[in-house]
């Protein structure tokens, strides 16, 4: 529902966070492709987790996907 898109949006203002829902979600794949970067994995699996690191499309599965990176990373 669209007052909810716009309840959404005004909460991430009060937080300081212009742009909206899609653009928290991309600056969360844009946090992906960084820490994708810094693992050491060999190649293939580097350009499979960039893949996926651009399918994301919601707040909850590009936290999902960071928390999996972190888990990799340690």
């Amino acid at each position: 529902n669209r007052e909810d898109w716009n309840k959404l949006d005004e909460l991430l203002g009060k937080e300081g966070f212009d742009g909206g829902y899609y653009r928290l979600v991309d600056c969360l794949k844009d946090i992906a492709v960084y820490l994708i970067s810094d693992l050491s994995v060999d190649d293939k699996t580097i350009n499979v987790l960039k893949n996926e690191a651009n399918d994301l499309n919601t707040i909850h599965k590009s936290v999902g996907f960071l928390q999996l990176l972190m888990t990799i990373k340690k």
